[in-house]
């Protein structure tokens, strides 16, 4: 008989609903970190997690940011890999 992983009461497997939290919870510092970087405009870039690689899109003003985007998501702790899809563009058109 093979061995299944305990579930939570929401139906998930344990360890998805773990990795669930830990995304979440990275997500959030990432985000709160980009926020309050002098140098980038985080109000339209969306930050998604996934075991632990951060997702980056949306639009900033210019290659600087996207750039320094990247290297503070990067400097967060617990962040495996950042893949950016930022695009150089006008704020508020994503």
């Amino acid at each position: 008989m093979a061995h299944e992983p305990p579930i939570t009461s929401g139906g998930l497997p344990e360890h998805t609903h773990i990795q669930k939290t830990k995304d979440a919870l990275l997500e959030t510092r990432v985000a709160g970190t980009l926020a309050t970087t002098p140098d980038v405009q985080s109000l339209d870039i969306s930050v998604a997690a996934q075991s632990g690689v951060i997702h980056l899109s949306g639009s900033v003003p210019d290659q600087r940011q996207i750039d320094k985007a990247r290297e503070v998501a990067q400097s967060v702790d617990g962040v495996e890999r950042v893949v950016s899809r930022l695009a150089v563009g006008r704020m508020g058109l994503r």
